[in-house]
């Protein structure tokens, strides 16, 4: 049975996230969605605050992406990430994003 997560994260401190846009776009999606393990994949960029159920303005937002994926299972997609071929896709995402601010929820319809 698929597992869907989502991955969230921020882009480094002064990265365009225009740039980042368009190497999602040309490089990070279509690889994601030519991988065997990945099902579905859709990228989106926080547009403008998050704000908290009385609308007020959240501070210190712990992501601006979030990633809504659709793998074969955990184990697969770490494979996939963790392979030889996803190397360079790997070392180019970790110029736009901070990997320290990487998580990922495993989640299931309720």
């Amino acid at each position: 049975m698929p597992t869907q997560i989502f991955a969230t994260y921020r882009l480094h401190d002064g990265v365009d996230p225009a740039a980042f846009v368009k190497w999602s776009r040309e490089v990070d999606q279509p690889a994601c969605r030519q991988a065997p393990a990945i099902h579905s994949f859709k990228v989106y960029l926080v547009a403008g605050d998050s704000v908290d159920i009385k609308g007020g303005v959240v501070e210190g937002n712990s992501f601006n992406v979030v990633e809504d994926i659709v793998a074969e299972s955990w184990d697969a997609l770490q494979a996939t990430f963790a392979s030889e071929d996803w190397k360079e896709i790997g070392s180019a995402w970790g110029t736009f994003a901070d990997e320290n601010s990487l998580q990922f929820h495993l989640s299931e319809v309720i």
